[in-house]
């Protein structure tokens, strides 16, 4: 609960506060009055909605503008309060939440990140949270399509970041004067290289189950449809036979069909890396994926 609030609007009112008598047999509230500025009062207000919103389970993860500015007001008058977040049984946290605790996942998260500020903001190497690990884990957590975006860093964090981290450009073998779409099956991620430079970053993919398992080698590009006749494959690009790559909507995290047939890509994903290919443009598969 905030104190004293200070304000530059002058109007003040005066407020009735109880409290309770020294203990006997003839107890009864009492009270004192006292001034308090307008924006302290709203700040106050403000505060107990949010605690009974906590309690009720209504509070959702962020940051909740508590006081507007009043006339005259300042920006330093105006008070953000994060909404606590969900403990595990969905009470909300004492202690600051997701963002108030340390992740097994955290150094291994971090050491990810740490390479990709440009996309999902600083991080600090210390394997440590903070509020500004919380919110860029968050951002990528989103990234990824994570069945939760806490910004905790948990082990299924890790261990896609994990992936991403140790996606090397040149276990690709690309060639030195084309574009090539590089499949990493062992660790299901894929980029794009031109000219031998990454000219689109490592990103998850989920390729088919033993059934039918993606064959390794190195193809072209022999189709490109926006989205392919008598199927939902948005994005589809044909590389073997019936395979190709193409968006999905369903989760990446689950085992995709026994009759799939394709490197499915999320679908802003899908989307780049159709723009960034031809016809006869490369496809290097390679490595092994785990259960195929």
């Amino acid at each position: 609960m905030p104190g004293r609030h200070s304000s530059s609007a002058e109007t003040t009112e005066l407020i009735y506060i109880a409290e309770e008598a020294p203990r006997g047999k003839h107890t009864r509230p009492r009270g004192r009055r006292r001034r308090q500025s307008a924006a302290s009062r709203a700040a106050r207000i403000a505060c107990a909605g949010v605690a009974a919103a906590a309690v009720a389970g209504s509070v959702s993860y962020g940051a909740v503008s508590m006081v507007g500015p009043g006339p005259g007001a300042t920006a330093s008058s105006q008070i953000d309060v994060a909404a606590p977040a969900r403990t595990g049984d969905g009470r909300a946290s004492r202690s600051g939440g997701n963002c108030g605790r340390t992740g097994p996942g955290q150094a291994r998260v971090e050491r990810y990140l740490a390479t990709q500020t440009a996309r999902f903001g600083q991080v600090s190497m210390d394997a440590k949270q903070d509020a500004v690990d919380c919110a860029a884990i968050k951002k990528f957590q989103t990234a990824v399509a994570l069945p939760t975006a806490t910004g905790f860093a948990d082990d299924a964090t890790a261990e896609i970041a994990d992936r991403l981290y140790n996606s090397t450009p040149a276990s690709c073998e690309a060639d030195a004067d084309a574009t090539t779409v590089c499949v990493d099956l062992s660790h299901q991620t894929l980029w794009v290289m031109r000219d031998g430079s990454v000219v689109f970053a490592p990103v998850v993919i989920r390729t088919s189950g033993a059934k039918l398992a993606t064959p390794t080698g190195q193809f072209e590009i022999t189709e490109k449809e926006p989205t392919l006749s008598g199927a939902e494959l948005p994005y589809w690009q044909r590389f073997f036979e019936d395979f190709g790559l193409h968006a999905t909507d369903t989760s990446f995290y689950t085992e995709p069909d026994s009759d799939s047939r394709g490197v499915n890509l999320l679908s802003g994903d899908a989307k780049t890396v159709y723009g960034l290919t031809e016809i006869g443009s490369e496809v290097h598969v390679f490595g092994h994926k785990a259960g195929t």
